[in-house]
């Protein structure tokens, strides 16, 4: 992968992780988009249940699992690291 693509990828799901619109395409398979949003999905529910006031160790370790899963099916996808 060379360092533009790597450099969109990663400005592309800095955007969606924030919430902020996209002026441009990021040209991708279904399996790569699928990975990517599944991605992004478990380090959000990650972060959220490790901030929750009431978060317990076996539910926060749970979805700590989950964004690992997922963040290793985006690095075999997509052949680069998932930066969140």
């Amino acid at each position: 992968m060379n360092v533009n693509n790597k450099k969109l990828i990663d400005k592309t799901i800095v955007a969606l992780y924030l919430g902020e619109s996209m002026d441009w395409k990021l040209g991708c398979s279904r399996s790569q988009l699928k990975a990517l949003s599944e991605a992004l999905v478990a380090t959000r529910d990650f972060e959220r249940k490790l901030m929750s006031e009431s978060a317990e160790l076996p539910v926060v370790t749970e979805a700590l699992r989950v964004k690992h899963a997922y963040a290793r099916e985006f690095e075999r996808v997509w052949n680069t690291n998932w930066p969140l």
